[in-house]
């Protein structure tokens, strides 16, 4: 029985992958709010809600580069070279 809900529970989440994304996206800004993170729920918002199906495989690649872009913009910018202070 714990198996079958268990499932069920896979399929209703697969099944509406897309509102898990934008939940995601959605949290990822109000956890971390800036300029660059504003492109998730303007994207949602502007076009992604407004699709009259699911959103095409262009839109979530689109989605997947710009994160992938921020996370290493975001890694890059930890690094200590880029303060001149450091031989002080």
């Amino acid at each position: 029985m714990l198996v079958k809900y268990l499932n069920l529970v896979f399929q209703i989440t697969f099944s509406n992958l897309d509102k898990v994304c934008y939940c995601s996206m959605m949290i990822t800004t109000a956890l971390s709010p800036g300029i660059l993170t504003l492109i998730y729920p303007m994207s949602i918002f502007g076009y992604a809600i407004l699709e009259e199906t699911r959103p095409g495989k262009k839109y979530w690649l689109i989605i997947v580069l710009y994160t992938q872009i921020l996370g290493i913009c975001e890694f890059i910018a930890t690094f200590n070279f880029w303060r001149r202070d450091i031989g002080e």
